[in-house]
């Protein structure tokens, strides 16, 4: 069975192994969690404290794998039903007013490797916005574990189950041509069951797709970026980390795509960049920054100066990377 992740080493420094398996990592930063639960809480309106009850030293501690390259957050503390029900609320607000929200760049990435008459199964679902862009003829199959977004699919006509891939995985492996994964898997703590599971569905000669954050873009630049932090995001995904996946899982790689800065996504970038210049940024000795009252000046300024600046951004887009990174992989027969 997988272990979860967990201190390993000496009372004096902690060490902690990575969600993929690997000891070989080191500690970036301490987040207090004295600073983290009340952010969520102004910010979001959400009670994070119950997830983090049982963490030691009111800490987190935010790791670097020099194996896979994978970041993450230990112990890895991940949102419940609860919590996302309080976040849809937030989500459905923001996507409410951003035309682009429906459509996002790594579905264009997966719609390049999907036939008409192929058999898809799509990975936290939601909604199954998704299933309205695919070819004609498709099976498709989504699975959620949110009650609400899985009952407006079904209400709609779309086969989503409320259902894990693990539990799925076991009666139906090696059913589907395509897997898809769109802004799941830095969400999931017991990553090696779970991607075995992910695996497993796919049938020999069949794709896997997975989008997510991308670290190395503006992302990991922002300081303060709550929905970038536990108990949302637990894991920071890169190029060499998704590559991983691909060499423990026999997959072959088709393409590792970063996608560059989109126009939904500039004002946060310019955002970031100036608070990193204001100081409340990222240093060479701290990636967070949540509280304090220099952090809450240059905060307020980044802001102003971002809505000022945002229009010198148009036409420099392609040499930014952009919010998501996704790869594309293939089970070999």
């Amino acid at each position: 069975m997988e272990q979860p992740v967990s201190g390993i080493a000496t009372r004096a420094t902690p060490r902690f192994r990575c969600p993929l398996g690997h000891e070989h990592t080191s500690i970036v930063e301490a987040v207090p969690l004295d600073q983290l639960e009340p952010a969520w809480k102004q910010r979001f309106n959400i009670d994070v404290h119950r997830l983090f009850g049982d963490v030691a030293d009111r800490r987190l501690w935010f790791c670097r794998c020099h194996d896979c390259h994978l970041r993450f957050f230990a112990p890895l503390v991940a949102g419940d039903g609860a919590f996302y029900n309080g976040l849809s609320d937030w989500y459905d607000q923001w996507s409410g007013h951003v035309a682009d929200a429906e459509f996002k760049p790594d579905y264009q990435v997966a719609l390049g490797h999907i036939r008409s008459g192929s058999s898809v199964l799509e990975i936290g679902s939601g909604c199954a916005r998704f299933d309205r862009h695919l070819p004609a003829n498709t099976s498709y199959v989504g699975l959620e574990l949110n009650p609400q977004y899985a009952q407006r699919a079904q209400a709609a006509g779309v086969d989503v189950r409320l259902e894990s891939i693990e539990d799925h995985a076991l009666r139906h492996a090696g059913s589907y041509d395509v897997v898809c994964l769109f802004q799941v898997i830095e969400h999931i703590a017991s990553l090696q069951s779970f991607l075995a599971a992910v695996v497993a569905c796919v049938r020999p000669g069949g794709v896997l797709t997975i989008g997510c954050p991308n670290a190395d873009g503006f992302l990991g630049a922002e300081s303060d970026n709550l929905l970038n932090m536990p108990p949302h995001h637990v894991t920071w995904w890169s190029r060499p980390a998704l590559g991983f996946i691909a060499q423990t899982h026999g997959l072959d790689v088709i393409e590792i795509i970063e996608e560059p800065l989109e126009e939904l996504y500039r004002k946060s970038f310019a955002r970031s960049v100036w608070l990193r210049r204001l100081g409340g940024g990222p240093t060479a000795d701290r990636q967070f920054c949540l509280t304090g009252s220099r952090y809450r000046a240059a905060s307020f300024a980044a802001g102003a100066l971002s809505r000022l600046t945002v229009g010198f951004l148009a036409g420099f887009e392609g040499c930014i990377k952009g919010h998501t990174i996704t790869g594309v992989f293939r089970k070999p027969v």
